[in-house]
């Protein structure tokens, strides 16, 4: 065999090995990928089961709006420190509807629970199955929702995921 013969013999089998890994390399990313949006599916059910299953605290508002709105005198680090006390809690409060919206593909409903607030207080992501009854309302009309409690902001809204509005 030539010379240039066992090159080529050379680089084609080089061809094959690497091309051989991608196409293991790629099967590998894909089942692991598919494994993982799996389990994050999993995780997701088991925790809205939870979450259904979760109580309604007996927060309200009032205790939550003394430290975290605008005008509080608590600091950041105060703030973060009382967090650790309602994160993860239900509440059910009553406001008036300040907006409706999607941001990736996520419902969201704002709410004002304090008159002299401008924009909103509370910012109340939806579960899907919530649509039907957010079409409904407008703008300043008086809504009941639950949700639980997420995050806080010092210029944000305070959070609540896993929202449904209640009806009467």
């Amino acid at each position: 065999m030539s010379e240039e013969k066992k090159k080529m013999n050379g680089c084609l089998k080089a061809a094959i090995i690497i091309g051989g890994l991608g196409v293991l390399g790629i099967g590998g990313c894909v089942a692991l990928i598919g494994t993982t949006a799996n389990e994050m599916d999993k995780q997701e059910k088991a925790e809205l089961a939870r979450v259904g299953a979760e109580p309604v605290s007996d927060i309200k508002w009032e205790e939550i709006d003394k430290i975290y709105n605008l005008k509080s005198d608590f600091t950041d680090l105060q703030k973060k420190e009382h967090w650790k006390n309602y994160k993860g809690k239900k509440v059910q409060w009553t406001g008036k509807v300040s907006s409706i919206g999607e941001t990736l593909g996520t419902l969201q409903l704002q709410v004002k629970l304090n008159p002299s607030t401008f924009t909103s207080d509370v910012l109340v992501r939806l579960k899907d199955e919530s649509k039907s009854e957010v079409m409904k309302l407008k703008k300043d009309d008086s809504v009941t929702f639950q949700g639980i409690l997420d995050d806080w902001g010092s210029l944000m809204p305070v959070t609540l995921d896993h929202g449904v509005v209640i009806t009467e």
